[in-house]
């Protein structure tokens, strides 16, 4: 006679778990306990954490507040079966140079290491600090994670012939934290199953890719390009989950906010005398002489609605039969954007690259190594070809006039 053995359970909220679980799909428990070495690692990862990151995080005062949160959760692919085939010192180094790489890319964008488990990591975005990008910081980390350690991989692959890949599974949802210790730990509990979904997510990936739920990819369409992969099957879960490969960043980010992304349009009101004033300044930089705004207010008060007034005014369809129109053989107005990114304060010239990558058509985001030149794209726009326009969306923008020729200055 055969007796069934018992389904494991969690030991903190007694809920039935599938026996090769990580976390609990119920309370977000870590199921399987750090070692000694996952626990040393997480705090020499955690010392190398930048200052202002470090300060931050221990100014927050939480005791066990609600916060939501994007879970980021990434291993090595094949990692057991590489150990083998490495001396323990060898595997052991070759981690924690891993983990450096991977840390560097969580704490570029302010995210936190919640966790250290043999070969994976699970990091916050948005507890215990939050930003409103916080969906946004997570996918970019990923997707550095990956570049960096693809670095790696070449040299590992060339010297010892191992093929060593990361994959990345996220996934948003609410979180209770508690407060941080001097040593950067924090305790959270999981409410519902964010960390476990994203756990699925980084086991249902390719290696090398980026795998996101629709939770997420609510907040991150209109600035990634993904591909829907449709429900999949995933271990704990009764229900398929709506799955999507993050590809790239969008080479033009779309409109995040406001009537447009709905589909819907409305007059402005009760700003006519400042789009009455960007107006005028329009009409003396179209003769040749320079000029700058500066648009300042309370978030939600309308500079972006009043930026996209100028904008349309600008370079709509109907502008060269109004105020805005051009001199007579002038090509018109081309509109350039710089993004200011809320994690930029780190990344050199970031708005003089965005400014660049806004002309050649390129993605938004950190500088990437190695990138090739874009000499075509570069000409076609040399040559008088307009960029298209884009939506701005807190970040600083121009609309550039091409100056008559018996107007320029030398």
């Amino acid at each position: 006679m055969m007796i069934a053995s018992p389904q494991p359970s969690c030991p903190r909220c007694e809920a039935p778990v599938p026996g090769d679980a990580r976390f609990c799909a119920s309370c977000g428990l870590a199921l399987a306990q750090p070692t000694e070495t996952d626990e040393a690692r997480q705090a020499r990862l955690s010392a190398a954490a930048p200052s202002p990151l470090i300060e931050k995080m221990r100014a927050a005062k939480l005791t066990g507040e609600r916060k939501p949160v994007t879970a980021l959760f990434a291993d090595v692919v094949g990692s057991t079966a590489l150990a083998e085939r490495m001396d323990p010192e060898d595997w052991t180094a070759m981690m924690n140079e891993a983990f450096e790489e991977m840390s560097k890319a969580v704490f570029r964008y302010e995210g936190t290491i919640a966790q250290l488990q043999g070969d994976a990591m699970l990091a916050f975005f948005g507890a215990p600090i939050a930003h409103e990008d916080d969906p946004d910081r997570a996918v970019h980390a990923a997707l550095d994670m990956i570049a960096a350690t693809d670095e790696f991989s070449r040299q590992l692959r060339a010297t010892q012939g191992l093929d060593f890949r990361i994959r990345a599974g996220i996934n948003s949802g609410p979180v209770v934290v508690g407060n941080v210790g001097s040593d950067l730990r924090y305790e959270y509990t999981a409410l519902g199953d964010a960390v476990n979904v994203a756990a699925r997510m980084q086991a249902a990936a390719e290696p090398g890719t980026v795998l996101i739920t629709a939770a997420t990819h609510r907040f991150v369409a209109d600035a990634f390009d993904v591909e829907d992969l449709g429900e999949i099957v995933v271990k704990g879960k009764t229900e398929p989950v709506h799955a999507y490969r993050v590809l790239a960043p969008k080479a033009v980010p779309e409109r995040r906010r406001g009537l447009e992304r709905a589909g819907l349009a409305s007059p402005m009101v009760g700003r006519e005398s400042q789009l009455e004033t960007l107006r005028s300044l329009y009409g003396v930089v179209a003769v040749g002489r320079g000029r700058v705004a500066f648009l300042v207010g309370e978030p939600g008060i309308g500079k972006s609605r009043l930026l996209a007034e100028f904008q349309r005014f600008a370079t709509g369809p109907g502008a060269a039969d109004g105020p805005a129109a051009v001199p007579d053989g002038d090509v018109g107005p081309t509109w350039i954007e710089g993004r200011c990114v809320s994690y930029g304060r780190n990344l050199p010239y970031h708005l003089l690259l965005d400014l660049v990558r806004f002309t050649l058509r390129l993605p938004f985001g950190p500088p990437k190594p190695r990138r090739a030149p874009r000499s075509t794209a570069s000409s076609r726009n040399s040559s008088g070809t307009k960029p298209p326009t884009r939506r701005p969306s807190s970040r600083i923008s121009w609309a550039c006039p091409s100056i008559p020729r018996k107007s320029r200055r030398p």
